[in-house]
């Protein structure tokens, strides 16, 4: 049996061959702007069954055995994180400066909020401020979007080399520096599936800024996050809007909480994610086995 975490090519050249059908196992972790050969169909049917996140990929990689798992996430820890009226005003974005052409990425959402909201934000992450770096990952970007043959951005070179006062560079402790904050903003790499970036942050006690799918389609209530749709202007209202309003604040910060300590919550959770994974992969490769002992 093969199970490939995401599509990988070269590999598959030398071993997929070598495999049945049906013992050949693609769990997508992945969305089409970062791994566009996720979603080819040359790639996609050399494998018996497919797992996806997202039914938005699910719909995209048009395989008849896909079969669905949560994305996994981490618990909610109870801590003694800075109280809330403590907290900083301003918004803390923890993402690093990443580039893609594909046609759904919000890699250059990300560049205009930094660029033109520049004195309401506090941003950590690496590969701002830096030409060197931007120039490197948009020649790779380029490249790659030309090898995959995928639908290109043109937009994503608009404000490819943005600069901010506000950078504050890659840290460790992630989970210290964003508790300070009331406010934070989460921008999915791209609107196809949720990472675990929006839990991160309400781990975190703070209110997401959210800009990603609609959540019910994941089995998450949007009551979780003030969201907001993909654009600068949005993001600035959905702010003020929040600002102004602490019930909402409120709100937010209880349905967070709320929803993390549920039981359906539990089957976001690393441990039982992963466990799933292997219980399903094991039962499929079972009942490959007996039907070949039938036959």
């Amino acid at each position: 049996m093969i199970v490939s975490m995401n599509v990988h090519p070269r590999l598959m050249k030398r071993v997929v061959t070598r495999v049945p059908m049906s013992h050949r196992i693609l769990v997508l972790w992945e969305p089409r702007v970062h791994k566009p050969e996720n979603f080819k169909a040359k790639y996609i049917s050399q494998f018996g069954h497919v797992f996806s996140p997202s039914p938005y990929w699910t719909s995209a990689v048009r395989h008849s055995c896909t079969h669905k798992f949560r994305f996994p996430q981490g618990q909610l820890i109870d801590s003694s994180f800075c109280p809330w009226e403590e907290r900083k005003s301003e918004v803390v974005l923890f993402q690093s400066n990443k580039f893609s052409l594909i046609k759904g990425e919000n890699f250059t959402l990300r560049r205009r909020v930094v660029h033109q909201l520049r004195s309401d934000f506090e941003l950590y992450g690496s590969g701002w401020n830096s030409i060197s770096h931007s120039l490197f990952d948009l020649v790779r970007a380029t490249i790659k979007s030309i090898i995959s043959q995928a639908e290109s951005s043109i937009s994503s070179y608009k404000f490819a080399f943005v600069r901010s006062r506000n950078v504050n560079g890659y840290i460790i402790n992630k989970d210290e520096v964003m508790s300070t904050f009331k406010y934070s903003l989460v921008i999915e790499n791209s609107s196809d599936y949720v990472s675990e970036k929006l839990f991160e942050v309400i781990r975190c006690g703070t209110i997401p800024i959210y800009i990603g799918p609609n959540l019910e389609d994941f089995g998450i209530p949007s009551s979780i996050a003030a969201l907001a749709m993909p654009s600068v202007e949005s993001i600035q209202q959905t702010l003020e809007d929040l600002k102004a309003n602490k019930n909402l604040q409120r709100s937010i910060l209880d349905s967070g909480r709320e929803f993390m300590n549920s039981a359906a919550f539990k089957e976001h959770i690393n441990s039982n994610v992963f466990s799933f994974l292997g219980s399903q992969i094991c039962e499929l490769l079972v009942s490959e086995v007996q039907g070949k002992e039938i036959t």
